[in-house]
């Protein structure tokens, strides 16, 4: 639906978050600071697609594009060795935002052509947000594909 133009990505987020009796909240994943994801390996950031975002009374407060069921969140807890809470991200946000963590092209950042544009005054900077808020809903994990590949 969302890839349809039926619905946004907030109104995604809100269902989610809903039906997980979560809340869920818009990020911007280059702004988390790097103290904060040292907190999670990377390999626990991947396999559960989540990305710290903040420390609340010593509980870490990840964020997930979809529902983490309570087994997962003990584990989470387990390997990063404080409590964990979720909530819900707008599609996309977290995908881009472990690309720029934790892939192995660690630091690329594909909104550097946009900025790059911002420069040269090709485009402005409300062009290069709306640009971006165009592109960050349509990325997916791969293991997302796969998944959806094997339904068929």
């Amino acid at each position: 639906m969302l890839m349809q133009g039926l619905i946004s990505a907030e109104q995604l987020a809100q269902a989610l978050a809903e039906q997980n009796g979560v809340a869920w909240e818009s990020i911007d994943a280059w702004q988390i600071p790097s103290s904060l994801i040292a907190e999670m390996p990377a390999s626990v950031a991947l396999h559960y697609a989540v990305l710290p975002l903040r420390l609340e009374n010593d509980e870490l407060i990840v964020g997930s594009e979809d529902g983490i069921d309570p087994v997962s969140l003990a584990a989470l807890t387990r390997k990063v060795g404080r409590k964990v809470r979720y909530v819900i991200v707008l599609r996309g946000q977290i995908v881009t935002g472990l690309r720029h963590w934790y892939a192995r092209r660690r630091g690329h950042d594909p909104r550097a052509m946009l900025y790059n544009a911002v420069q040269h005054q090709w485009l402005t900077e409300q062009q290069t947000g709306e640009i971006w808020r165009q592109y960050v809903p349509h990325q997916f994990l791969f293991a997302e594909i796969l998944t959806t590949l094997r339904s068929y």
